[in-house]
């Protein structure tokens, strides 16, 4: 190790220490030395689904799945095998145990319980491309490289550990290792953590503003980011694939721009940046753009719903492209179609009967069939076990227990049984 590395080695040290100790992340050691390293520990990720009661066939078929996603081959950029990598990881790998079988979802990370996943940390990853580099520090969720983070010394600027970043990200370097990282990051202990997507250019890496107890800043920043809640929280929920372009949110949009919508209508847009608020396409686009990632993220949740409310938002970003209406009105129609993606029984007309959330979604996705919907309902609750998903053979009784209950549905029961294991209700 250069000299250099040496006077950075003691922040590193510090830094691993804080994963390992408050943060709770399992320590996998110096892997510079080590000639299988990846962004994807296979070993890791099996051992981490077989606890989940996955089958083998199921494991090898989602790992070739995530390892085909991952790749960089074929004229894919790094952009399009991290959009699809992203997707896998948020809405888990479709796959069948075998022909004729249903097909089952294998979750690749539980983002509805953070504890019951394996949060792992390892430091001088060297990585190998066409050139070899070493990521100062790794972080792994069930053996899935989801950040990257580049060190300074204090004396030395975040800017060199953000162009660190970017230089290995290119092709020909280690960008293949990119392809699974969810958050890429680089601080020192003077400027605190900056941090952003992959590709994210140097001038829009972003610092987390919080204040907390934490007197060290990159400490503290880091504690605020990478909290195993927090930080499954913003890959979930708070980041976007724009055109080309991975974004990451602000600490300022981290509350969720359509809850605030919902909970205090017009004024909560004064929670905006100024820049935003005073240019009106930015203001609208800004809203779209939070309405339309909820309506991505609950889609599975209820199809036929969350279609209609992409029709509505595309109609309205129409109209505005159009200036066919004032911008006023505008923000107003937004707001009220913020109140319907957020809480679809605000839409109104559903039968008294259809009074959660997941009859619901049944009844949307079942042609308005009210009988057929409460049967399935009912099937549902009294077939189900406790961790029923992700349980092969628990799923097959709920699978079996609602494909009775469809009649002339049936042909529709893969489709409808994803639509009751997406329910939170369930």
């Amino acid at each position: 190790m250069s000299d250099v590395g040496q006077r950075e080695r003691p922040v590193q040290d510090r830094v691993v220490l804080l994963f390992t100790g408050k943060l709770g992340y399992r320590y996998l050691g110096n892997r510079q030395y080590c000639s299988g390293n990846s962004n994807i520990e296979q070993e890791e990720l099996r051992t981490w689904l077989r606890g989940r009661g996955t089958s083998e066939t199921l494991i090898n078929r989602a790992l070739h799945r995530l390892t085909q996603a991952a790749a960089l081959g074929e004229g894919r950029t790094l952009y399009e095998a991290n959009r699809e990598v992203y997707g896998l990881l948020r809405y888990g790998v479709k796959v069948r145990e075998a022909a004729g079988e249903p097909n089952q979802t294998v979750r690749l990370v539980d983002w509805e319980r953070p504890e019951n996943n394996d949060f792992a940390v390892a430091e001088e990853v060297t990585a190998f491309g066409n050139v070899t580099r070493r990521p100062d520090v790794v972080l792994y969720v069930n053996g899935i490289a989801v950040g990257v983070l580049e060190l300074k010394r204090s004396t030395v600027s975040v800017g060199e550990g953000i162009r660190q970043n970017l230089g290995n990200q290119k092709r020909g370097v280690i960008g293949p290792f990119f392809s699974t990282a969810q958050l890429v990051m680089a601080g020192n202990d003077t400027e605190g953590l900056r941090y952003g997507a992959v590709e994210t250019t140097e001038k829009y890496y972003l610092r987390w503003r919080e204040e907390g107890e934490e007197p060290n800043l990159l400490d503290r920043h880091l504690m605020q980011l990478c909290s195993k809640e927090r930080l499954l929280e913003i890959v979930h929920d708070f980041t976007v694939f724009d055109s080309g372009t991975r974004k990451v949110c602000r600490h300022n949009q981290y509350s969720g721009l359509v809850e605030l919508l919902v909970e205090r209508g017009r004024p909560a847009l004064n929670e905006l940046p100024e820049g935003i608020r005073k240019d009106e396409e930015a203001m609208s686009e800004t809203i779209e753009n939070n309405i339309r990632r909820v309506i991505i993220d609950e889609q599975s949740v209820n199809p036929k719903y969350y279609d209609k409310m992409s029709e509505l938002l595309d109609a309205l970003i129409q109209q505005r492209k159009e200036e066919a209406l004032d911008y006023e009105v505008h923000l107003d129609r937004l707001v009220q179609l913020a109140g319907r993606v957020h809480e679809p029984s605000e839409a109104g007309g559903y039968p008294t009967s259809m009074d959660t959330p997941a009859k619901r979604a049944l009844y949307d996705n079942l042609d308005h069939d009210e009988n057929v919907a409460v049967r399935v309902d009912t099937a549902v609750r009294q077939t189900r076990k406790d961790d029923w998903k992700g349980h092969r053979f628990k799923e097959r009784e709920v699978f079996n227990a609602v494909h009775e209950e469809l009649g002339e549905y049936e042909t529709r029961a893969d489709e409808i049984f994803e639509i009751v294991k997406n329910q939170r209700d369930y």
